[in-house]
């Protein structure tokens, strides 16, 4: 397999554990790190596909082998972005996670459309809901992954969630890092 799979890190430290992951399942891994908004790495991510079909995942994504049928069926469909299930440590259930492919249409649309939304505390969601995408993205019921195992800067995730006006129990959760 000669698909890329991006992650995006701001330093976390399942980072490397993120790489290993797409590596081990065959995908090129190329790391996008650092402080820079997510909208200047996607821009990133798309100037850099060179026009081809790819993964991307956040860096405390782990994914497990069902990723490959994610991808096959993602390649399959008629969708241009399509999102994976994966089991979400912190909410202990099968939700949509940040495994996402996309075909050479939506990485010319995202491109085309990341300024609008720099100052977004969602800019994703906000893309996903162009009108551009709509009929043309889904979210696939494979689990293909595990998100947000072995978080340890929960004060820093604490706050992005409350500014996006994500509902966690922190109690639970602080218990069972």
């Amino acid at each position: 397999n000669n698909m890329v799979c991006f992650i995006f890190s701001v330093g976390e430290r399942t980072t490397e554990l993120a790489a290993w992951s797409a590596d081990y399942f065959g995908l090129k891994v190329v790391i996008l790190d650092g402080e820079e908004l997510f909208t200047d790495k996607l821009k990133k991510m798309c100037q850099l596909s060179n026009g081809q079909e790819c993964l991307r995942i956040d860096a405390d994504i782990i994914l497990n082998e069902k990723v490959k049928d994610y991808i096959k069926l993602a390649q399959e469909s008629d969708y241009i972005w399509t999102e994976s299930y994966g089991w979400d440590w912190n909410r202990q259930d099968l939700l949509p996670i940040s495994v996402h492919y996309y075909k050479p249409e939506a990485l010319e649309i995202l491109e085309k459309n990341a300024d609008k939304f720099r100052d977004n505390s969602r800019p994703e969601r906000s893309l996903w809901c162009l009108p551009e995408f709509m009929g043309k993205k889904e979210h696939l019921k494979i689990n293909a992954g595990l998100h947000g195992y072995g978080r340890k800067d929960l004060d820093r995730l604490k706050k992005i969630k409350e500014d996006r006006g994500q509902i966690y129990d922190w109690n639970y959760i602080r218990k069972i890092k």
